[in-house]
């Protein structure tokens, strides 16, 4: 009996162990499966922010000027960095702080190296920038190219002026100007080598070299210097009195040449034809003594160039043609208070 009573007894023992351990058992699995439920959705929490900061990444764009802080320059970078807000792209302004072709190729080699998903810049020796723009589109990275092209380089599309049209339009206005008088001219450039300079210069020429008494007195540099330029201005009037038309298509250049007309007494005799609109010019314009300027839209230029770059990374959208005018207007005291806004406004481009 005492036998039966102990067996009994080591078997409830026995299966109250087991059925405590069943229940261990189960409750160790209902945890771990709550633990397994949590790191799921912890994982699937941080891959859902990491797609989301993926997709909110701001592209890089990348302007490489070929004069980063010349007041007209600077205005094109006004058009990037409105750009640059309205369409949240990350932008850098990048360039040598005087002309030189060598010193943005490593700049847009350094954007390149950087995979910037974006880059503007000027063909200011065309022939030496196609290998790095040929580096770009090898890349996979597109290029818009301003204000004066690389024809033979890969490129997005092409904003710029008309340089032939610009000279054309300036010479029509110096011509209503000069009211029957001879044009006896000074042409002022950058750097005579600069093709956008001499297009210009031969769009002036063709239109006033039309005039009777038409006389071409000279073609100097002011190898985009202020100080330069007015040293040349000076020894212009002084070895050619009879110059009574200055042309300036390098932006510094007719402030330079206000400057030496008022201080020879000239005021009377010279008609100041200018480039942009930096203040020097526009207070010279306000002041009498600077006749007129040509603007080009360099707003337009830093501006729209982003948009077709954005567009076409976004949408796979190209400019509908690959040669854009971006556009000029004759500044002059008619119109010089009303000007740079009909200029910055997208609706009045083509």
């Amino acid at each position: 009996m005492k036998r039966f009573i102990t067996t009994i007894l080591v078997l409830a023992i026995s299966i109250s162990m087991f059925t405590g351990c069943a229940t261990q058992a189960k409750e160790t699995e209902a945890a771990t499966t709550k633990v397994d439920a949590v790191d799921a959705t912890v994982a699937d929490t941080i891959a859902t922010e990491a797609t989301s900061a993926a997709s909110t990444e701001k592209l890089h764009i990348v302007f490489v000027t070929p004069l980063i802080a010349h007041p007209v320059w600077m205005i094109s970078k006004e058009g990037f960095d409105a750009a640059a807000a309205e369409f949240a792209f990350t932008g850098d302004w990048v360039g040598p702080s005087v002309v030189d072709a060598n010193e943005m190729i490593k700049q847009i080699e350094v954007a390149i190296a950087e995979k910037a998903d974006g880059i503007i810049t000027q063909g200011i020796n065309p022939q030496a920038m196609v290998p790095v723009l040929e580096k770009a589109e090898k890349a996979g990275i597109p290029v818009v190219v301003v204000n004066s092209d690389i024809p033979d380089a890969p490129r997005l599309a092409y904003l710029g002026t008309d340089p032939v049209n610009l000279g054309s339009m300036g010479g029509e206005a110096i011509i209503e100007k000069l009211n029957g008088k001879e044009p006896k001219v000074a042409y002022m450039c950058a750097m005579l080598d600069y093709e956008i300079g001499q297009n210009m210069i031969q769009g002036y020429r063709d239109v006033l070299s039309k005039q009777t008494g038409y006389e071409e007195m000279t073609i100097q540099e002011s190898q985009a210097d202020m100080l330069t330029a007015v040293q040349k201005w000076q020894d212009i009037f002084n070895t050619y009195p009879d110059t009574n038309v200055a042309i300036s298509v390098a932006g510094e250049s007719g402030a330079a040449c206000a400057q030496v007309v008022k201080e020879m007494g000239l005021e009377d005799q010279v008609i100041i034809m200018a480039i942009d609109d930096t203040q020097e010019t526009i207070d010279g314009i306000k002041e009498g003594v600077i006749f007129g300027t040509m603007t080009q839209n360099f707003y337009r230029k830093g501006y729209q160039a982003s948009q077709w770059i954005l567009d076409y990374i976004k949408n796979g959208t190209k400019p509908a043609e690959m040669l854009n005018d971006s556009g000029t207007m004759v500044v002059t005291i008619e119109n010089v208070e009303t000007y740079a806004t009909d200029m910055k406004n997208p609706d009045t481009w083509k």
